[in-house]
């Protein structure tokens, strides 16, 4: 790395799963239908007397009793239809268990470094065969069969946002998640560190390995 220094430099790996299939990659978030009806959803505006709590005749310069009461009447009563009515989102305890929405062969980490998007290689080519992205702070594989069986509309989503998935298709082997760990001092002053300073870095890696070796790399933000 310019600037850098790598003085320890460690591959963990984290998790691994058998796929037979079409796999996709991507933020579980992605894979999520969208179909909740949210039209009894209650509104604010409906337990509010009042738009601001300036208005309220009790708001003192402060507070207003009134305004908080009928705030904590709203909050009680929107908790309560969302714990009623979950998003699969929420179902899926946020990426932690698809088996609720009837997808068993997947596997699911953190990032480590939040949104991001990655780019797919093949090992042997060296080529680029995909891209995918995260907007929770997740990557998840997935057989692609049983996330059509699941929403139907993945595979239009898939082409309307193609830089959110990498599809590899009769893929056969392990899939590994990798935490590459490494360690060293930067080499220059800046504003923010000093020469010598040490730092550390913390990677997460999807890895392919079969009849399609492939490897991942985060190219952006």
């Amino acid at each position: 790395m310019s600037g850098m220094t790598v003085c320890l430099h460690n591959e963990t790996t984290v998790l691994t799963k058998e796929f037979k299939g079409d796999i996709l990659i991507t933020d579980p978030c992605y894979i999520c239908k969208k179909d909740r009806d949210e039209s009894g959803i209650p509104k604010h505006e409906d337990f509010m007397s009042y738009s601001k709590v300036e208005e309220y005749l009790d708001y003192d310069g402060r507070i207003s009793i009134t305004y908080n009461e009928e705030l904590q009447s709203y909050w009680r009563v929107y908790n309560k239809w969302r714990e009623d009515n979950p998003s699969d989102w929420e179902r899926c305890e946020y990426g932690d268990n698809f088996e609720e929405l009837g997808i068993h062969n997947y596997m699911t980490h953190s990032t480590l470094y939040g949104d991001w998007s990655c780019t797919t290689y093949d090992k042997d080519t060296k080529e680029a065969i995909g891209e995918f992205c995260a907007d929770a702070g997740l990557v998840s594989v997935f057989l692609l069969d049983e996330v059509r069986k699941y929403n139907p509309e993945i595979d239009k989503t898939i082409k309307e946002r193609p830089w959110c998935f990498t599809t590899i298709s009769n893929f056969e082997g392990v899939v590994s998640f990798i935490v590459v760990h490494e360690e060293g001092t930067y080499d220059e002053d800046t504003e923010y560190w000093k020469k010598g300073d040490p730092w550390t870095d913390d990677i997460l890696i999807v890895e392919g390995t079969g009849n399609i070796n492939f490897t991942t790399r985060q190219t952006g933000l």
